[in-house]
């Protein structure tokens, strides 16, 4: 495996007719025992190959409220820079629209992510908080009481609010979630 390689399958793919090769030269793994492959430096050369492509699909997805364009981009670029950004967009959607098993798949995946530049103490504040909106509050605290050992002087901006995550999460758990009823009104009828 080399960037050799990697080129020449490009070219021939792209001979066929192929728009994308898809593949590369960095494929994680479940296991850290079971890694084959170029690592970092696989990691390096796929995103040399497919960031300027990936970019492209994420600013024309941006512009969508569709999510399909932000799942291609995730699943044909896995590891591009650009995707980092579609999996965070992706969240973002899904925990507004109340989908908080998706926000949870989605930020996970940033959480794995390979290089990510999103602070994983950010990352893990949303997993959290997206627990316990969706019900989860136990859950959310025994991730709470490991959060605060791992970082317990992380700060930012966490939604609506600023500063110390643990301070912004510890409020949040306090309060119970209630979620307002689903709006009866405008509901389609098959009558």
């Amino acid at each position: 495996e080399g960037e050799k390689q990697i080129m020449e399958s490009a070219e021939a793919v792209a001979k066929a007719g192929a728009k994308v090769l898809r593949g590369g030269a960095f494929k994680p793994r479940t296991s850290p025992y079971d890694f084959q492959g170029m690592a970092e430096e696989g990691l390096k050369l796929y995103r040399t190959r497919y960031d300027g492509l990936a970019k492209k699909r994420l600013d024309a997805a941006l512009k969508e409220t569709e999510n399909h364009l932000l799942e291609s981009l995730v699943e044909i670029f896995p590891v591009a820079t650009a995707t980092e950004s579609a999996l965070l967009e992706l969240g973002r959607r899904a925990f507004l629209q109340g989908n908080f098993a998706s926000a949870l798949r989605w930020w996970r995946a940033v959480e794995r992510f390979p290089k990510a530049t999103t602070p994983l103490a950010l990352t893990q504040a949303r997993i959290i908080l997206t627990l316990h909106f969706s019900g989860e509050s136990e859950s959310a605290r025994q991730e709470l009481a490991r959060y605060e050992k791992a970082f317990p002087d992380a700060q930012g901006k966490l939604f609506d609010k600023s500063g110390s995550y643990v301070q912004i999460l510890k409020e949040w758990l306090e309060k119970p979630i209630t979620l307002p009823p689903p709006s009866l009104d405008n509901w389609d009828t098959l009558g």
